[in-house]
Parts: C-alpha cells; sequence; structure tokens
C-alpha cells in the first residue's frame, strides 16, 4: 500500500523547490555551485533518508572495499553533487553560445563523420542535463 502524503508538507516541499529555482534563475553559476554544495550538505546532514539510503547503496555496491569513512565522504559527494543540479537547473534556458563554449567541453567531436549515423555515448557526469543544449 502507498503511503499518503500530507498534503501540508507536500505544499511547503513544492514552494521551496520553486523558491530555490526563482532565486538560482538569478544567480551566477559558481555562486548557485556553490550554494548547491552547502545545501546537499546540509541535506545530509539533516535528512537521515539521504544519509541512509545512500550509504545502503553504497552498502550494497562496494560492501567491505571502502571504510566507512570513505562511504560517507561519497555519500557527502553525491548530495552536493545533487544540489549542485537543482541549483543550475534554472539555468538551463539560458544555455546557448558563448555561455556553453564556456562551460561545457566536449572531446572527440571531431571524430564524428556527418554523412554516416551516429550513436554518442557519455558520462554521467556533473550537470548532465547540459549537453542536450550543448
Amino acid at each position: 500500500m502507498a503511503r499518503r502524503r500530507n498534503p501540508v508538507i507536500e505544499w511547503i516541499i513544492t514552494s521551496a523547490c520553486l523558491t530555490f529555482g526563482a532565486i538560482t534563475a538569478r544567480l551566477p553559476i559558481p555562486v548557485c555551485r556553490g550554494l548547491g554544495r552547502a545545501v546537499g550538505l546540509l541535506a545530509y546532514s539533516l535528512v537521515p533518508r539521504v544519509r541512509r539510503v545512500s550509504l545502503a547503496n553504497l552498502d550494497l555496491a562496494y560492501g567491505d572495499t571502502l571504510t566507512r569513512r570513505e562511504k560517507v565522504r561519497i555519500a557527502k559527494r553525491a548530495a552536493q553533487n545533487m544540489a549542485i543540479v537543482a541549483a543550475e537547473f534554472s539555468h538551463l534556458p539560458r544555455l546557448r553560445g558563448d555561455f556553453l563554449r564556456k562551460h561545457v567541453r566536449i572531446v572527440g567531436f571531431e571524430h564524428l563523420d556527418s554523412d554516416r549515423g551516429t550513436v554518442l555515448t557519455g558520462t554521467h557526469q556533473a550537470n548532465w542535463e547540459w549537453i542536450v543544449p550543448a
């Protein structure tokens, strides 16, 4: 059975997300990244589910090959990365031209043959939503 959600809590979360997006849309990218790092660390520290799920997944993936300290470091960085992606998300409509050339680097594009079909692969790294406008 699905867990019932509290409409007041949902309204608070939705309002916080919309406010966060409105604020980050007006901030420069470097400031958004700093804010994202802080929010991610805050989420890791204050939201038990973020910590619990992250560490459980790292336990499944790495078992005893990493120490608890290493797993905590990875989990904190993952939470920060997710918040950085969220903080940069409001900038997607402005991703073009010089802005893209300054912030996105595509390696190996010169190997594509425009006369043939191509399959592109890439890593899921940083803010991968930027791949489409790039």
